[in-house]
């Protein structure tokens, strides 16, 4: 599950994407389920996951960092603009505009939703998606909150899938029917040589129907402040404790998003069912699943890996899956409120104030949304840290100039490519809106943590540049004195 250990990885920065990345691949195996109590880190990671080393540089001062980070000045982010710099390792505000006056932040919400399911979960919980056996013989599909659930896990290993769920509860039906030959074959006659002659038998169940269970989930599948165009241009899906291959149908070119996604995945395993020789008779339904009588269960990557491809590819349906799980576990309520609650709670745990916090979703669509800089600038400061042994895949997801997930293309101008394979940072875009948050190391060997975010952009494409070569500003300046 692990992917990479970047070009950042220099200086102080080191510390932390190294340790996210072995940590990773350690906790891939391990076994856990969503319901368990969230694993303590294993004592043999304990050095990885240490604070960050003494700075090797001195501290950048206010009006060095003004001038390095004019590109905020430029036309194309319309003149409002909030904006934050600090010390990594003491956590001291560099540079401040506007910190602590609450904006629109777009997806950079994801950092603040990743620090909550991180710290309710665990980095090696996983999620477990199962069948039961209802008295009747219904075959329920219960969905755990698994966001990476696939059909198939041909393109995607290491994530569950309902191929191998189906292909389990096959097996565990036909066992439970003892008249059924477990060699699929029965002797018939002997041969001249004294062989015994067989003929092939099918293993054969009494017919099931299926039904699903996404009960796990509370409340409304869509934010009140999410426009129809979101839905439908498959931007997100409805939020729902069961989906399959992202809530998507089969062929998504055109975009084609399921209404239902959880009837979807009964569908869908219900075809799997089938192939695997198990006859579905009726139509899939909902029903709770209330009988204990497990069939079969199979269960998602570890957490880290979740939030990790959640931060990377800006993953909103899966960033509002794991908002709902942070819900569950910390504020009783799976839903879009108790996620909100959840994230209050989770940074106040850390010491943080959350004074102008202001969220209706955990992916940042809401145009309702508002933090401000300081808050997301303290966040990932502790997040680089270590504050809390949980919090590294909240760094390590980040995406690295240049190089991946939705910073993958950018950075190539001039101005800003100084900035790639240096700077780790969230994005954050809705119309009007520009976001960029993340860290570098400056040339005198700081961490730097910086949020930029403007409300009022005037140029999509120029804006982002604009954040981009401030970014690059902060590697290629020691902001001791004049920028270099």
């Amino acid at each position: 599950m692990a992917r990479r250990l970047s070009a950042v990885a220099a200086g102080t920065a080191v510390g932390v994407t190294a340790a996210a990345t072995i940590v990773l691949l350690a906790v891939a195996a391990l076994p856990s389920v969503a319901t368990e109590p969230i694993p303590p880190p294993d004592a043999s990671y304990l050095p990885l996951l240490a604070p960050l080393p003494p700075p090797t540089g001195p501290v950048p001062v206010d009006s060095a960092l003004a001038v390095a980070l004019s590109p905020l000045d430029g036309p194309a982010l319309g003149g409002s603009v909030g904006a934050v710099v600090l010390d990594a390792t003491s956590g001291q505000v560099l540079y401040s505009r506007q910190a602590d006056q609450p904006r629109t932040p777009a997806s950079t919400t994801k950092i603040l939703t990743g620090t909550a399911v991180s710290t309710a979960l665990g980095t090696a919980t996983r999620l477990t998606t199962r069948t039961v056996k209802a008295s009747d013989g219904a075959v329920i599909l219960v969905g755990g909150g698994d966001p990476q659930l696939r059909e198939s896990g041909d393109e995607h290993p290491g994530d569950a899938t309902l191929a191998d769920l189906a292909s389990q509860t096959a097996a565990a039906l036909r066992a439970a029917e003892p008249s059924v030959p477990a060699s699929g074959s029965t002797p018939t006659a002997t041969s001249a040589s004294g062989s015994a002659a067989t003929e092939s038998s099918s293993p054969s169940v009494p017919p099931v129907s299926v039904m699903v269970d996404d009960t796990l989930f509370s409340g409304p599948t869509t934010s009140p402040d999410w426009p129809e165009s979101l839905l439908a241009t498959c931007i997100v899906r409805p939020i729902m404790a069961l989906m399959v291959n992202n809530g998507m149908s089969p062929e998504e070119v055109p975009c084609e998003p399921e209404s239902d996604p959880a009837l979807a995945a009964g569908r869908t395993f219900a075809r799997l069912l089938t192939a695997e020789g198990v006859p579905v008779t009726g139509e899939v339904g909902r029903r709770r699943a209330e009988s204990t009588s497990e069939l079969a269960s199979v269960q998602s990557a570890p957490v880290a890996d979740l939030i990790e491809q959640t931060l990377l590819r800006s993953d909103n349906t899966a960033a509002e899956i794991l908002a709902h799980l942070a819900g569950g576990k910390l504020a009783g309520q799976a839903s879009f409120a108790g996620g909100a609650v959840a994230t209050d709670q989770a940074l106040r745990g850390l010491g943080l104030s959350t004074s102008g916090l202001q969220l209706t979703d955990g992916s940042g669509l809401s145009r309702e949304d508002r933090i401000p800089p300081l808050l997301l600038g303290q966040t990932l400061a502790r997040v680089a840290a270590n504050a809390n042994a949980q919090l590294w895949p909240v760094g390590s997801g980040l995406p690295v100039a240049g190089f991946d997930g939705t910073l993958a293309t950018r950075f190539d101008t001039a101005a800003t490519f100084p900035g790639r394979g240096e700077v780790r940072a969230k994005t954050g875009t809705l119309t009007d809106i520009g976001a960029l948050a993340g860290w570098v190391v400056d040339q005198n060997g700081r961490l730097l943590i910086f949020d930029f975010v403007s409300d009022k952009v005037v140029d999509t494409e120029e804006g982002r540049i604009a954040l981009d070569r401030a970014a690059s500003a902060l590697a290629t300046c020691g902001c001791t004195g004049a920028p270099n």
